[in-house]
């Protein structure tokens, strides 16, 4: 892919060099770099296209699981689905092994610690969801969303960052 996409451009840079109307390579550059500034977030997919190996491994861990929708990140696969009333969302690699896992949870399950955080520092917000992630490797954290960011804490509550949405 890397190939690919270096012979696109060295195209691009030969044509350019060619054309004689300057206007004309300021438009097209700055369309250019537009077009390579878009990213795709994440792919939706039809359960189908998942590989065999996730689906049964997350069928396995979740026989009960309903309203499951599957989305591609570049190398993984992610399954939204409810259990219990309760929304989900776990992370798999090509060979069915769980890498992540994330739950919403109550505002009374966040860390003292990260409670008074968003009582100091973001008094007149209303906490839209807060979420619980862990990793493969048992790394827990936390997610708080509010109306314009989702402000992360660790498994202690202290503060990590603050991301824009």
């Amino acid at each position: 892919m890397l190939c690919f996409n270096y012979l696109k451009l060295c195209w691009v840079v030969k044509l350019l060099s060619q054309w004689k109307s300057q206007p004309m390579k300021k438009i097209f550059c700055l369309l250019l770099l537009l077009a390579c500034c878009v990213t795709v977030e994440a792919q939706k997919l039809a359960a189908n296209a998942v590989p065999k190996t996730v689906t049964t491994a997350f069928k396995k861990s979740h026989p009960t699981a309903t309203k499951e929708t599957w989305f591609k990140h570049d190398d993984k696969y992610e399954v939204k689905f409810t259990v219990n009333k309760k929304v989900k969302s776990l992370m798999y690699n090509t060979k069915g092994i769980l890498v992540f896992n994330e739950a919403k949870v109550t505002l009374t399950t966040l860390p003292a610690a990260a409670k008074k955080y968003m009582d100091t520092n973001f008094t007149n917000q209303t906490i839209l969801k807060v979420v619980r992630m862990t990793t493969m490797t048992n790394s827990i954290s936390y997610a708080v969303e509010i109306n314009d960011r989702n402000i992360i804490f660790d498994t202690k509550g202290h503060f990590i960052k603050s991301e824009m949405k």
